[in-house]
């Protein structure tokens, strides 16, 4: 099962990744979290592109869990930007699952680099309408 952002571009096909997942309760783009030089959890884990196994099922049961949670993680208050993502990581750390991690080439944002399978549009609301010339112009629009 895959849970994914609507603001994605899947410009060649993925199934390299699926068949290295069979062994994996998951796949997800996890990342160091780095951002203008600092490290922040909310950026570890990329919550919009998730590929579940059933035997990775019960980690949504966790993720579920922690997204009900009512207290601030670093400083994101609940359901607030990034919510999803940090409820995602501590899932993930709290829990004993097999997890692939997409390729470096795999999932792009905000740059779109040129090799990357997918494209994500998930920038900032001032850098939407080049996402959105960028996204036309692949598609040939």
């Amino acid at each position: 099962m895959f849970l994914l952002d609507a603001d994605l571009l899947f410009r060649r096909p993925i199934n390299n990744l699926i068949e290295a997942s069979e062994s994996y309760d998951a796949v997800m783009a996890i990342g160091n979290g780095e951002h203008r030089g600092k490290s922040y959890r909310r950026f570890r884990v990329a919550s919009g592109f998730v590929l579940f196994r059933r035997s990775g099922y019960a980690l949504i049961g966790m993720w579920r869990q922690m997204l009900n949670r009512t207290e601030p993680v670093e400083d994101v208050r609940p359901w607030d930007w990034f919510w999803e993502q940090i409820c995602l990581l501590d899932a993930l750390e709290n829990a004993d699952f097999s997890v692939l991690q997409t390729p470096d080439n795999c999932l792009s944002s905000p740059g779109f680099e040129r090799d990357a399978a997918v494209w994500s549009a998930n920038v900032p609301r001032s850098e939407k309408p080049s996402a959105l010339n960028a996204f036309m112009a692949e598609l040939d629009y």
